[in-house]
């Protein structure tokens, strides 16, 4: 059954926005990315199970709003 890229968990949303990236992840992890979509967000998700922490961290670099998450972030941290 093929997923909607609609219906997206955390892995997903982060893979099928910045599939490209996510493969040199995967690859740089000594493991062969798949070409699909779909088999890349399985493997991750097999990654994620398997690597943990630091795997993670890194997987969450390439999360598409990563940017707005951090400025986010930082107006929350300063002093009103």
């Amino acid at each position: 059954m093929k997923r909607s890229h609609l219906a997206q968990n955390k892995i997903d949303y982060i893979v099928y926005h910045n599939p490209e990236k996510v493969r040199e992840l995967v690859y740089d992890y000594g493991y062969e990315p798949p070409r699909e979509d779909q088999g890349l967000a399985e493997a991750v998700r097999e990654l994620t199970v398997n690597k943990k922490g630091e795997f993670i961290k890194d997987l969450l670099d390439l999360h598409p709003e990563k940017q707005l998450f951090e400025k986010l972030n930082r107006q929350s941290l300063k002093p009103r």
